[in-house]
């Protein structure tokens, strides 16, 4: 093989990992496959977080969304889910504990969950937050 050849083919390689790896994290209509735990795990380590094993709880996604549901819809919404074609179902509820986050000056920051919601096998919403009375809550897609 020459080495343009070789050349050509690992670039091509770059240009297709890159693309499978855009594509698990990027903002969309879809919902992503949440039909077991590593799939979920799997859609997280794309956004390029590292989570801990995770705590599970059964949940009813509101038929009526309160104030907070709504704020909650809003941030769903940004990054390509939405609860409300959810309502009244059953849901599963995903903590995982993320491994090794920085905070704006750099320090780990134990205190940072990522939280999904699982319906019908589908990831319909996700977060990243911090516990601190001080934290904040974001996308995990950008």
């Amino acid at each position: 093989m020459t080495r343009n050849k070789f050349t050509l083919i690992l670039l091509a390689v770059v240009i297709i990992v890159t693309a499978i790896t855009a594509l698990v994290c990027t903002v969309s209509a879809d919902e992503p496959d949440g039909s077991t735990p590593e799939k979920i795990t799997a859609f997280i380590s794309g956004c390029g977080y590292t989570v801990s094993s995770p705590v599970t709880k059964q949940i009813t996604i509101p038929d009526t969304f309160s104030e907070v549901y709504e704020n909650y819809n809003s941030l769903q919404k940004e990054q390509g889910f939405d609860l409300s074609r959810h309502k009244g179902k059953s849901a599963v509820s995903y903590t995982f504990g993320v491994i090794g986050y920085k905070d704006q000056n750099g320090n780990t920051d134990p205190d940072v969950q990522i939280h999904i919601i699982v319906c019908d096998g589908k990831i319909v919403a996700a977060d990243i937050a911090s516990t601190r009375l001080d934290g904040f809550m974001e996308a995990v897609r950008k």
